[in-house]
């Protein structure tokens, strides 16, 4: 699975996006390191693209009937686990994708226990802004999960998004919300 954001807005960005897709399709299958298939994609991204441009991103692996994942954080929002009531946010760990030349990449490994929740989001959901331009921000998000985390992933999501919409609001989006939610069983 993949989640990704990437700089700017319009045509331009969705075509990056679009890039960006496409080449990690066309890669991923050659690396079995997580951190060589990042460095190698940002390779491609620092030589072929406007250095004003840039995305992050955080690529993971989970097989069926194991607890372990392994991941690539990009420069993106620091995932979460959720276990019961604790909220742990992992570190960042490497740059966004296409900021700098030869950029180094740290796959992360994780145990996921049963009942536990992956959160991995956008920077759209605590960015979000009611009509006084007040953030949703990230420890009101911190603050919410725990409330929800009995749910199943599908439900987790959605009263996360509705939460987060009841919050804004009239006020006009100004960017994407972008979610992956991963129920350990």
């Amino acid at each position: 699975l993949s989640i990704g954001d990437v700089s700017g807005k319009g045509l331009g960005a969705a075509l990056f996006m679009v890039k960006l897709q496409s080449t990690l399709r066309a890669i991923i299958s050659d690396y079995s390191s997580l951190e060589k298939f990042a460095a190698k994609l940002n390779n491609i991204f620092y030589r072929d693209t406007d250095k004003k441009n840039f995305a992050s991103m955080i690529y993971l692996e989970a097989k069926d009937n194991c607890n372990e994942i392994r991941l690539v954080n990009c420069g993106h929002m620091p995932p979460m686990i959720i276990e019961g009531k604790s909220v742990i946010e992992l570190p960042k760990t490497s740059p966004a994708i296409g900021l700098m030349d030869s950029a180094e990449f740290k796959e992360q490994k994780l145990r996921i226990e049963s009942g536990s929740i992956l959160l991995l989001y956008s920077d759209g959901l605590p960015e979000a802004k009611d009509e006084f331009g007040n953030f949703y921000g990230d420890e009101r998000m911190r603050r919410y999960i725990p409330k929800i985390s009995h749910l199943d992933a599908t439900l987790f999501g959605e009263k996360l998004l509705d939460r987060i919409f009841s919050f804004i609001q009239a006020a006009p989006a100004h960017d994407d919300m972008s979610l992956i939610v991963l129920k350990k069983l």
